[in-house]
């Protein structure tokens, strides 16, 4: 596949060892910054300029010719979203934490790749690739119902790309197996819509200025279980997407996915 397709895209790296992560993770917690009211700001002047200017997408048409859906090679699909202030491979984020360790499973045909939330389409039009659409056609029930898995998570503003690529994945008639919000900025972060099976809420109230999402809800109860809204104590709002707890989740629900223990 080639890369520059996607721009806020990933290629392949080589990952660090499993061992690592943990390790690392243990000095979130006593992260701080001079500055923090200032990268704050900042961050809220950029999300509401990026919400403005991604918001047109999410609400596109859905369109009807049917695609000729070749079989995807990926038996599990995972998205992740950087931060507002970050970009696809910024290192010190979770989510590329996250998704270098998902790198290291020895699971067949697992298809992990972070984004920019700012370039959140991206991820969609990556996600329907992986179940054999060409171009913009409509996938068929069957591309569907014999499709990858997809999990999808992300931090901060990529708690909203999250939240928005699930709604545009509905509209394509396409399942989530989970989602995991970190700290989720955003306007329209709150509420799951009816195809994501399990979803999660993980947040800080240690950064000035800065409010994520405390709290998210499903649209349907009876096809959404919401597994956790949780209050983490450590960390601030640029730290907490390293905390091991969020990793082990996801980490837990893609081994569990190939029916391998965790």
């Amino acid at each position: 596949m080639d890369w520059r397709a996607f721009p806020g895209s990933t290629p392949c790296a080589a990952p660090k060892a499993a061992s690592t992560y943990h390790q690392e993770a243990q000095e979130f917690s006593i992260h701080s910054t001079h500055n923090r009211s200032a990268r704050a700001a900042t961050h809220i002047a950029a999300i509401a300029c990026a919400i403005s200017f991604c918001g047109s997408f999410a609400h596109a048409a859905p369109h009807v010719k049917p695609s000729l859906a070749a079989a995807s090679p990926c038996q599990v699909v995972v998205v992740g979203y950087t931060g507002g202030l970050e970009t696809a491979t910024t290192s010190a984020s979770g989510v590329v934490w996250i998704r270098d360790r998902l790198r290291t499973l020895k699971v067949p045909n697992l298809c992990v790749h972070t984004f920019s939330a700012y370039n959140w389409p991206h991820g969609y039009r990556w996600v329907r690739q992986q179940f054999g659409a060409q171009d913009d056609a409509q996938l068929t029930p069957d591309a569907i119902r014999n499709g990858p898995k997809v999990v999808i998570y992300g931090h901060s503003f990529g708690g909203w790309a999250t939240v928005s690529l699930a709604r545009r994945l509905q509209r394509a008639g396409i399942p989530i197996e989970m989602t995991v919000q970190v700290d989720s900025i955003g306007i329209t972060d709150r509420t799951l819509p009816p195809n994501v099976r399990e979803s999660a809420n993980f947040y800080e109230r240690n950064t000035e200025i800065l409010h994520a999402r405390g709290t998210i809800h499903a649209q349907d109860p009876l096809r959404t279980r919401i597994l956790e809204n949780v209050h983490l104590l450590h960390g601030n709002h640029y730290t907490v997407s390293r905390n091991p707890q969020i990793s082990d989740l996801i980490v837990g629900k893609v081994l569990a996915l190939y029916g391998a223990p965790e």
